[in-house]
């Protein structure tokens, strides 16, 4: 009986302890969630580089008829950085960064030549952004627009023609971290830049995915 009595009473800390192991396990996992959260929100993206294959047009019905589908590439440099102040609200911001981005057109069944159109442009924009924490990862829908300087040149059959023009371009995206320094994108642009003696709008639908840099801010 005496035997008995202790092992009851034994097993009272014990399965007291067992209870206390979940709620143990909840207040850690709950703390990592929010630490995690307070990281990805102190940080912010710094420089971010987005590709287009074939998901990208020329706004002008001519060009639009004659060139594919293009290419493209940028690289953007956020130089300005602000989130809220306020912890429960630093997922949200403003920046301003700057855009060096290049597309290629190619004439569409062209069996005469090589005919090629390509397109530099420079940006200097700003972004809006706000955003929650959706699991481990923080995702951030974006607003941005800017004017832009653009570099056209038109290659058909060895003759050159170049010129440049000013234009705007609009955006709207969503970022969502794989880590405190890295980053997934996918951007939807249109805009108005205007080239030639018929204005002919460069600027169709563009969509781009790519990798996002982020540093402390």
């Amino acid at each position: 009986m005496r035997g008995y009595t202790v092992t009851k009473y034994g097993l009272i800390p014990i399965i007291s302890l067992l209870l206390i192991i979940p709620a143990f396990s909840y207040e850690e996992t709950d703390w990592d969630l929010y630490e995690r959260e307070i990281r990805r929100s102190r940080s912010a993206s710094l420089l971010r580089l987005g590709f287009a294959g074939g998901t990208i047009r020329m706004q002008d019905s001519k060009l639009n008829r004659y060139y594919e589908e293009g290419t493209g590439v940028f690289l953007d440099l956020f130089f300005y950085r602000y989130r809220h102040r306020n912890i429960e609200e630093q997922t949200g911001g403003f920046d301003l960064y700057t855009r060096l981005a290049y597309r290629k057109f190619s004439l569409d069944g062209d069996d005469i030549g090589e005919t090629d159109i390509d397109l530099l442009s420079l940006d200097l924009g700003a972004r809006y952004l706000t955003g929650i924490m959706l699991g481990r990862e923080l995702c951030q829908l974006y607003l941005l627009a800017a004017p832009r300087v653009l570099y056209y040149r038109e290659d058909i059959q060895n003759d050159e023609n170049s010129m440049y023009s000013l234009g705007v371009i609009g955006g709207i995206g969503v970022e969502i971290t794989l880590a405190q320094a890295f980053a997934l994108f996918v951007e939807y642009n249109q805009g108005y830049t205007p080239v030639g003696s018929t204005d002919a709008n460069v600027e169709g639908y563009q969509i781009y995915f790519g990798l996002t840099v982020r540093t402390p801010l």
